[in-house]
């Protein structure tokens, strides 16, 4: 874990649990208001529409977070979106959404494993009270 001053923000690194590695970018105030500093326990939240699902491949943008995660659960919605549970390699669980047509021309389902995409600022930090 590390804290990098950017400007008016700092990028936090954050290591969660079975050694995964994120980024999160957080105002300068924020990381004082939090009294962030190296070991500070802290949770991390992303909301299931901030995340993007891509295939197993696929190359990441730069600046983005990836984690590989497995399908757990696939619930459709013939309204729209399908929601996804995912399980990352640490245990830790995710839920995200994505199109059914994509899900099927990449036969994705089930069992299948993706890669999980973020940007460092959709990453919401909070201290334990």
């Amino acid at each position: 874990s590390a804290i990098h001053p950017q400007g008016r923000n700092d990028t936090i690194e954050l290591t969660l649990a079975g050694g995964l590695r994120i980024e999160a970018q957080i105002t300068h105030d924020s990381t004082h208001r939090l009294e962030l500093e190296l070991g500070t326990a802290v949770v991390a939240l992303i909301k299931a529409g901030w995340l993007e699902l891509a295939t197993r491949d696929a190359p990441v943008p730069p600046g983005s977070n990836s984690l590989e995660a497995r399908i757990d659960e696939l619930q459709e919605d013939p309204q729209g979106s399908s929601e996804l549970r995912l399980s990352l390699g640490s245990g830790q669980i995710l839920c995200a959404f994505a199109e059914p047509e994509w899900l099927r021309a990449h036969a994705l389902d089930v069992g299948s494993v993706v890669q999980v995409r973020f940007l460092p600022t959709y990453v919401l930090l909070g201290t334990p009270v």
